[in-house]
């Protein structure tokens, strides 16, 4: 009994052996990546050899939150793909756990090291401190001689200088150090991020005939991932075309790098339902459903700052999307943010790995957002006497709620982050030096594919794109475009001349709703929309306003009389507008202004004199299209008289 017993046992333990045999892992990578507005479709390659009979494979570590209906396989080879099952994956989490651990390790080992160097700082400190009493003490004692002063002078400038060398070197060091500890807190948090949830595999059962070499090519769509498009658009001067750089700004927090990988931004929304809609029976009587815009006040721009809720530290990186749109943005290292905002935006969609999403009401040009930690606890992160509080236990790495920094550290972090802001800020600014000294900057190639309902730019150069939640720009392509200049100025409301560029045929460049930097005349002169949801065949670019016209409007005060009659009294009107070109060219220059219009018998207007002007007989509005020379000055204006009841209130000016 017992002899068969083993022999049974024996032969179970051959038959698993012989299973986990065909179950291989394929060692796959990304090869390329479709990033949408919203989420992002990954594409992982794979070879493997496949025996003869059936053989299982699997496909590891995918990110957890991929959508399983949106898994689909590719095979080429002599193979017959049998099955492809998803399944959640617990056990490979302790390779994480130990992955977390040796980070641990190493943050406490660069924790010990800045101990040290600080320690060592401190003695030197006190060293220069003791250094500069006695020198005190030996000044202060009488009958010291000359030489024997000199000598000690020369001893403490000699020791004195090699004091603050060794520590420059020092400070040098520990800032190092506390730069790698940073990246190693940020890892942790990373880590954290994808402790609780199991990751993703994919078991493939093929068939094969006969052993062969297969390929395989797997792709999911991923939700935490996205782009958003921004523009520069540069105007030598208004005989020039217009240089309009298409820029793309992809995002994503998948829990896995994209290393090298060929991409593909697209403006599809695999999200959207592909059925056509049904119109139901329409009865009556019923109530009309109401639309309106919540954006009452219309605003141009929203702009804030965006901090973490819990300490008040300002958060970098942040991305800030306009709902329902493709116009976006994002933090500086300062945590502020500006928005141009489309016709219709309602809502702002705000996300930060490791942070909750929130959607944001637009009721003011200025929103500060203080956003949560998400569920997750990045943010447990306790640094107490400048380390973490950790609790090694069972092979992973649990941490303790709470931050609270002690003085050393948080003046180095203070530091480090002062220094990186120096940096950035130095770089934007050589950024925009060689933005001038090379006006057409060379573009990555792409190839543009465009469908029926889409379309979309494939970047030819590979991209690294880090799984951090961070904007990574890439250049889409770069034109010239052939555009009509025109001034626009409104005195009455604004005494600046603004300039537009019209575009026509604007369909075959492929544009998104989306911010435009605005360079005129070798200056960045401010921000502008490109907003597509208004526009029919001219696409209408606002590029800011130009000092060089100078418009003036006042009121004739010899022409611009009351006279009582009667009951009545009439109010005479003569509004003068002057206008002068400063510019070396000629420009055309639309100025608009207006004649009240009553609503009521009760009040009579006359317009006497507007030479020169087009009007509008409805509204009251007139246009004034003049032609200015360089240097030319011109003068246009209006008269008018209302006739109203003396107890009438009326705003004329």
């Amino acid at each position: 009994m017992y002899k068969s017993i083993v022999i049974y046992l024996a032969f179970f333990v051959s038959l698993t052996a012989a299973a986990q045999e065909k179950a291989k892992e394929l060692q796959s990578k990304i090869e390329k990546v479709t990033v949408f507005i919203n989420g992002a479709q990954v594409t992982r390659t794979a070879k493997q050899n496949v025996s003869t009979g059936k053989t299982e494979l699997v496909f590891k570590n995918l990110p957890p939150d991929a959508d399983k209906s949106s898994i689909s396989l590719r095979a080429n080879g002599a193979i017959t793909v049998l099955s492809v099952q998803p399944q959640a994956n617990y056990i490979d989490k302790d390779e994480l756990k130990e992955r977390m651990k040796k980070t641990d390790e190493k943050r406490l080992e660069l924790e010990g090291k800045i101990k040290t160097e600080r320690t060592m700082l401190e003695v030197y400190k006190q060293e220069e401190v003791m250094l500069s009493k006695n020198l005190e003490v030996a000044g202060t004692q009488n009958g010291l001689k000359a030489a024997d002063l000199k000598e000690m002078m020369d001893f403490h400038r000699i020791r004195l200088t090699e004091l603050k060398q060794k520590e420059a070197d020092l400070e040098k060091t520990i800032l190092v150090l506390e730069n790698d500890l940073v990246k190693h807190h940020r890892q942790i948090a990373t880590e954290m991020n994808t402790q609780d949830k199991p990751s993703l595999e994919v078991q493939v059962l093929v068939s094969a005939k006969q052993s062969t070499d297969a390929e395989f090519e797997l792709s999911y769509y991923v939700p935490a991932a996205g782009w958003f498009p921004n523009y520069d658009v540069r105007v030598a001067d208004i005989t020039s075309p217009i240089l309009l750089k298409y820029k793309g700004n992809v995002r994503q927090s998948t829990g896995e790098d994209w290393n090298n990988v060929k991409l593909t931004l697209s403006n599809a929304d695999p999200r959207q339902t592909g059925a056509k809609p049904e119109l139901a029976t329409w009865y009556l009587p019923n109530t009309k459903p109401v639309s309106y815009n919540r954006n009452s006040m219309n605003m141009p721009e929203v702009k804030g700052r965006i901090t973490d809720a819990a300490t008040g530290e300002p958060l970098p990186f942040v991305n800030i999307m306009v709902e329902g749109s493709t116009v976006g943005a994002t933090t500086d290292l300062e945590g502020n943010y500006s928005l141009k905002l489309p016709l219709g935006a309602v809502n702002l969609s705000v996300s930060s790995l490791g942070y909750e999403a929130q959607t944001i009401y637009i009721n003011s040009p200025v929103i500060n957002i203080p956003l949560n930690t998400s569920e997750l606890k990045l943010s447990e992160v306790t640094i107490s006497a400048g380390k973490f509080e950790s609790n090694i236990s069972l092979g992973y790495l649990q941490m303790t709620p709470g931050v609270a920094y002690e003085e050393g550290a948080r003046f180095a972090e203070e530091k480090s982050l002062a220094e990186a802001k120096a940096k950035a800020s130095a770089d934007k600014l050589a950024k925009m030096e060689a933005e001038k000294m090379a006006y057409k900057s060379v573009a990555l190639a792409i190839n543009e594919m465009s469908y029926q309902t889409n379309f979309s730019f494939d970047i030819k150069e590979p991209y690294t794109v880090l799984s951090d939640g961070k904007t990574k720009g890439v250049d889409i392509k770069e034109m010239e475009i052939p555009a009509v200049y025109q001034y626009y100025c409104v005195p009455k409301l604004d005494k600046d001349a603004f300039l537009t560029a019209r575009i026509t045929d604007w369909e075959d460049l492929k544009l998104l709703d989306g911010e435009a930097n605005l360079y005129f005349e070798d200056m960045f002169v401010g921000k502008s929309i490109v907003n597509l949801a208004t526009l029919k065949d001219t696409l209408d670019i606002s590029l800011g306003r130009d000092k060089n016209i100078i418009v003036e409007r006042k009121k004739i005060k010899d022409f611009s009389r009351s006279q009582v009659l009667g009951n009545n009294t009439v109010y005479n009107r003569t509004w003068e507008i002057g206008i002068k070109n400063n510019k070396k060219q000629a420009i055309n220059l639309i100025v608009e202004d207006q004649f009240p219009v009553s609503t009521t018998d009760a009040i009579e207007i006359k317009r006497s004199e507007y030479i020169g002007a087009e009007l509008n007989e409805k509204t009251g509005k007139l246009i004034w299209k003049l032609v200015m020379q360089p240097a030319e000055e011109k003068k246009i204006g209006f008269k008018f008289s209302v006739k109203a009841s003396n107890w009438q209130q009326l705003y004329l000016d």
